[in-house]
């Protein structure tokens, strides 16, 4: 039985989302001599939050309405080699209400080097006094 030219494609494309969904959600474990699971993911994922540390952040409304979501945030390279990170800095109002998030990137950052980043997100209208954390930090090597 042979599969038509345009459902192959789209089973192709299907089973590429879940893989790389699959690995970025941290779903990868690996087994120890000793038999049990050890997240290795999930062990890189606390080591790389470990690196950042957040500056400022703050919301802002815009003279167009447009509600933003500002920060600065310091990642400090603690590996002996360059690495990219991509942090998620979540941004809460004080009863714990999600109301926006700052995603930053870099790329090679140098081993043992800090590097200063800021960017800016949409967040909802009037949220009050707020609170950032990081909330998801990955590193890869350069």
């Amino acid at each position: 039985m042979t599969v038509p030219r345009r459902r192959g494609r789209m089973i192709r494309r299907v089973v590429a989302v879940v893989f790389i969904s699959a690995l970025s959600s941290g779903c990868a474990h690996m087994a120890n001599p000793a038999g049990t699971e050890h997240s290795v993911i999930a062990d890189d994922l606390t080591v790389a939050m470990a690196d950042v540390a957040i500056q400022s952040c703050q919301v802002d409304t815009k003279p167009s309405g447009n509600v933003w979501t500002e920060a600065t945030v310091v990642i400090t390279n603690s590996t002996d080699r360059a690495q990219s990170y991509l942090v998620t800095i979540a941004v809460d109002n004080t009863e714990g209400t999600r109301v926006g998030e700052v995603i930053v990137s870099t790329h090679a950052i140098p081993a043992g080097e800090p590097q200063t980043l800021s960017a800016m997100g949409f967040a909802t209208p009037n949220p009050g006094q707020v609170h950032c954390s990081v909330e998801f930090a990955n590193r890869t090597p350069s």
